[in-house]
């Protein structure tokens, strides 16, 4: 995969200091970037098996369009201000069923 003029980052090495320089500089929104993760993660999730859930896509846009409004108002709270993250759970030797873990 590589840069796209819709994406002008590579997702397997971009790091979340590029993210805010392209939020920054307008080569990107919140929205087109929580758009691309959920590409990603249908695109990936089939045989990899790593996403137990999202939130609502209409939520999560939601989110990242509030983000968006506020970055052009020059509101930016941290260097992670307007750039998805997933969190990963890492269960050991648990006897509680995951699901209820996470909800």
């Amino acid at each position: 995969m590589e840069n796209s003029p819709s994406h002008p980052f590579d997702p397997r090495v971009v790091t979340a200091s590029e993210l805010q320089s392209l939020l920054q500089d307008r080569k990107t929104t919140s929205v087109q970037l929580v758009e691309f993760y959920l590409e990603q993660i249908e695109t990936y999730d089939g045989y990899l098996h790593a996403v137990i859930s999202t939130a609502p896509k209409a939520s999560l846009l939601e989110e990242a369009e509030r983000l968006d409004q506020e970055r052009k108002q020059g509101m930016v709270r941290s260097p992670m201000y307007g750039i998805p993250i997933l969190v990963k759970v890492w269960v050991n030797e648990c006897t509680m069923p995951l699901h209820q873990i996470i909800n």
